[in-house]
């Protein structure tokens, strides 16, 4: 099926992030959308307004008669009462990363994987080249502040995040691909590590003759013989960047809390760049951002200008609040090494105040197979408050709880508290640095967070 014959389509699902940013790409083109969701959100009320119609009862009589493509999300569970029933009737089932295939396979395409800093990545990208006059459709991973949205229309140009999650990455077929990380992640799907890898090399292998792979000098070396030879074939060029990138590179200033000074070098060029944005992982993301700019001819003097004026996306190193005497800061870290970058990068930012982190797990099998490294990084804290693991997709499995995670801890780092107790262990916290981490829904207490240390 082509997306020029879909006339009505059914998403199951429809409030996910990447799920909504597609609901609004096919909202846009004409299509009656409609959906079901487990939760109502801000996000989907906004659908709504934009003319879609979503209900979130598990109700097949809800489902329109005479929708012609169903998209949907792998976090829907098996057991889903609409999922079953549609599964029955004679109309084309895809997922989310199929209809993203089809638009990549038709378009001008730039993916970027990781296992962190797509997002970020993506939507900076998304910013500069919209300023820079490109405007190319971007699909995004988060809300970005400056757009207000996870869709940005545009043409000629796509940009979409190629996500590692159920081999999603593999319908894609780039012209430009970036990897800006390879750390172990959703093992439950891959097995191991290594196949984990061996799936991100599949999806290089998915780029356009004549295309570029970027690829963080860090994981350089490990791009296997027989890709490489196949790249070379294929005419595709190989790019790195980072602290040591043979291409793009960084050079770190003067550092204050929410103002980074730092240049994007090459051999042949320099640009001094100031934001708001400090931490070595977010210099970094920028920087694959400036090769990317730089590899299709725009004008980095202007882009390294236009910095200053980016806002982020939510929920990525963002400052929610902020008195004389706190700051509030949110990040959806949900792996050990986000949880590194994003501590460290307030620890650099206030290193003599005290830091607390409030932690929301996100799935029983990532905290399964990363309890330690959770418990390494926020050791670096002065204190964490551990909630219960946000299950999304998945059902408990036995044993694995938060308990795991501060029980690896350092004695006395962390503790494990509920939803409804964290307003009474917050009274009792100085009022100096909390950071809330986690890709669950603990945004839920910023309100109250405020109200206790800002009002």
């Amino acid at each position: 099926m082509e997306i020029a014959d879909i006339k009505n389509a059914y998403f199951l699902g429809i409030g996910g992030i990447g799920m909504s940013a597609i609901a609004r790409y096919f909202n846009e083109l004409g299509i009656r959308v409609s959906g079901y969701d487990l939760h109502k959100s801000s996000l989907t009320e906004t659908l709504v307004s934009e003319g879609m119609k979503i209900h979130y009862q598990e109700d097949v009589s809800l489902i329109p008669k005479d929708i012609d493509i169903v998209v949907y999300t792998p976090a829907i569970p098996e057991s889903n009462k609409e999922w079953k029933y549609l599964k029955t009737v004679s109309v084309p089932i895809v997922k989310r990363s199929q209809v993203l295939g089809l638009i990549s396979n038709a378009a001008k395409t730039i993916a970027v994987a990781g296992t962190h800093g797509k997002t970020s990545t993506t939507t900076l990208l998304a910013f500069l080249m919209h300023h820079l006059g490109m405007n190319p459709v971007c699909f995004l991973g988060g809300i970005a502040k400056n757009f207000d949205s996870n869709y940005v229309s545009g043409e000629e140009w796509t940009i979409v995040e190629a996500d590692e999650f159920d081999r999603s990455f593999h319908y894609l077929s780039p012209d430009i691909a970036l990897i800006t990380s390879m750390d172990p992640d959703h093992l439950d799907v891959y097995g191991s590590y290594e196949s984990m890898k061996n799936g991100f090399w599949t999806f290089v292998r998915k780029l356009k003759p004549g295309g570029t792979l970027l690829i963080h000098d860090s994981l350089e070396s490990e791009l296997p013989k027989d890709v490489k030879s196949e790249l070379e074939d294929k005419n595709v060029q190989v790019l790195s960047y980072g602290p040591k990138g043979k291409n793009g590179r960084y050079n770190i200033g003067v550092t204050k809390p929410w103002l980074s000074n730092w240049s994007f070098e090459t051999d042949d060029m320099s640009t001094d760049i100031s934001w708001a944005f400090p931490g070595v992982h977010n210099v970094e993301n920028a920087t694959a951002a400036f090769l990317i700019l730089k590899v299709l001819g725009l004008d980095l003097t202007v882009a390294s200008k236009l910095m200053s004026n980016y806002k982020g996306v939510r929920r990525r190193f963002e400052l929610v609040a902020k008195s004389d005497t706190c700051v509030l800061i949110d990040d959806y870290a949900h792996h050990p090494e986000e949880l590194n970058a994003c501590i460290n990068g307030v620890k650099a930012m206030y290193p003599q105040e005290r830091i607390t982190g409030i932690f929301q797990p996100h799935l029983f099998s990532r905290t399964l197979d990363h309890y330690l490294g959770f418990a390494k990084a926020l050791n670096a804290l002065d204190e964490a408050i551990v909630l219960p693991i946000y299950p999304a997709r998945e059902e408990p499995i036995k044993g694995v709880n938060s308990a795991m995670i501060v029980e690896a801890m350092e004695e006395g780092k962390g503790i494990v508290v509920n939803h409804d107790e964290l307003k009474k262990v917050l009274e009792k916290t100085p009022k100096e640095v909390i950071i809330t981490l986690g890709a669950g829904n603990l945004e839920k207490h910023h309100p109250m967070i405020e109200q206790l240390f800002f009002e």
